[in-house]
């Protein structure tokens, strides 16, 4: 009778299937998560001209709306 058709055999492989499955779960290391809260601030980029006239920023950034639209001013302090 070959030795996989013995109870016996069974046992031990259940038993060292389950302690592989318990090592490896506990030798993980949990996840660590940063959190911090969210705050209303103004926004201010510094912005250069160049010698034709146009205005170039340090980071562009691109923002989509959800809506079409046409803008009607842009504040400008000078």
């Amino acid at each position: 009778m070959p030795f996989y058709r013995k109870k016996w055999f069974w046992v031990l492989a259940f038993m060292g299937l389950a302690a592989g499955l318990l090592f490896l779960r506990c030798s993980q290391k949990a996840v660590e998560v940063r959190t911090g809260h969210a705050k209303r601030q103004l926004l201010e980029i510094t912005v250069t001209a160049t010698s034709t006239g146009t205005i170039k920023s340090d980071t562009e950034v691109k923002v989509a709306a959800q809506r079409v639209g046409m803008v009607s001013a842009v504040h400008v302090l000078e």
